[in-house]
């Protein structure tokens, strides 16, 4: 009885939860440019390590960007690659002569300097211009992405902004699966941004200036976090610029990235994610988190509950998630044009909570790899 009063509470708070969002993402208004400005000069940091496979189809949606090449520049930086990463990129830039492209590497055999953040560190530090964006090197975007951003920058003038991240959609249910759970989280950035009280970014599609990025100290209180350098820059701007922060909601600056080949990739990322969780400060984040984790746990343990019980108010919980997670994705799902996703939904429903499960009693060991390197 008492198990039955949690699930049916915990469901009721969810739903809660997720009709805020989704009123969030509904509030928050489309960016519908009059008229294109192209003057404003960003730089484009791409971080990559053995990225031989990817990093040129990256720099050739950059290449084709319309937007003036003196008014942007790509840096790449090459975090002590063991494959042709380096190579590729060099060979891109002398093959289309891109003057405004450049490649800088990480000290050959520093122990000291290594990984994501002290990339991003090297090429923000010898950017030229005064407004970031990163992106990932495994990312694509569309042509009039720059200018997109450019114009929003050049009318409202965020300190930082936040854009959305879509995966690929690939052949196999696994890698659907992945682009509908990868919906939630990009519709869970623009809702809270519809409240003005922003909760993630994705450090493959985003923006600020360079100004803001070194008065709050950069990633330097965090560096000991393999990942993180997004969503953590997110909540120190937040909390000293906290309304310069702006999601621009256009189609044109979606960026898009891959999907996992594999589970244990799969999972090996979601402990990523999960071993900087236990440094979050920012309220909104840590009461989010705490709600969705502990309602799937619980919805996990009941199934055992209900084998040894047989009592089955419990299917009113799971009911509602299912109900209200359906509603909720089918608007995001408009948004970046995944509607046909949606005949996946309801297995992918009945995964989630032992996906979210399985991911915290992982995530508690705390040992992940990442670009061949292992963290603890």
């Amino acid at each position: 009885m008492i198990y039955d009063l949690i699930i049916i509470s915990l469901a009721i708070i969810y739903a809660i939860l997720i009709i805020w969002l989704l009123i969030g993402w509904m509030r928050h208004p489309f960016f519908k440019p009059g008229c294109f400005y192209i003057n404003k000069k960003i730089s484009v940091v791409i971080p990559a390590r053995n990225e031989e496979d990817n990093i040129c189809e990256c720099l050739e949606a950059l290449y084709k960007q319309e937007y003036p090449d003196h008014n942007y520049e790509v840096i790449v930086v090459d975090d002590h690659s063991s494959d042709e990463t380096s190579g590729k990129v060099i060979d891109f830039i002398k093959r289309n002569n891109a003057g405004n492209f450049k490649l800088l590497t990480l000290s050959p055999g520093s122990s000291k300097f290594f990984g994501k953040k002290h990339a991003l560190n090297r090429g923000i530090n010898e950017s030229k211009f005064d407004f970031i964006i990163t992106t990932d090197a495994d990312c694509t975007m569309g042509r009039n992405w720059l200018k997109t951003v450019g114009t929003y920058c050049y009318l409202y003038k965020p300190e930082m902004l936040i854009m959305p991240v879509a995966i690929t959609q690939g052949k196999k249910f696994f890698e659907k699966i992945q682009v509908l759970e990868f919906l939630s989280l990009a519709g869970v950035t623009g809702a809270t941004a519809g409240w003005k009280n922003h909760m993630l970014c994705n450090g493959a599609n985003l923006g600020f200036n360079k100004k803001s990025f070194f008065k709050v100290g950069g990633y330097n209180d965090n560096l000991k976090y393999a990942s993180g350098d997004d969503v953590f820059l997110l909540h120190k701007i937040k909390k000293k610029f906290p309304k310069k922060i702006h999601y621009l909601k256009n189609r044109d600056v979606v960026v898009s990235t891959q999907s996992l080949k594999s589970v244990s990739d799969f999972f090996n990322q979601r402990k990523r994610w999960f071993s900087k969780s236990k440094a979050f400060k920012d309220k909104l984040t840590v009461i989010i988190g705490l709600i969705v984790g502990v309602f799937n746990i619980m919805l996990v343990f009941s199934i055992f509950y209900l084998f040894f019980t047989g009592i089955k108010l419990w299917l009113l919980g799971w009911g509602l998630k299912i109900v209200i997670d359906f509603f909720f994705l089918l608007v995001i799902s408009f948004f970046f044009q995944k509607q046909k996703l949606l005949l996946l939904y309801f297995p992918a429903s009945l995964l989630y909570p032992l996906y979210v499960f399985i991911t915290f009693i992982l995530g508690i060991k705390g040992k992940f790899s990442w670009k061949e390197r292992y963290y603890y």
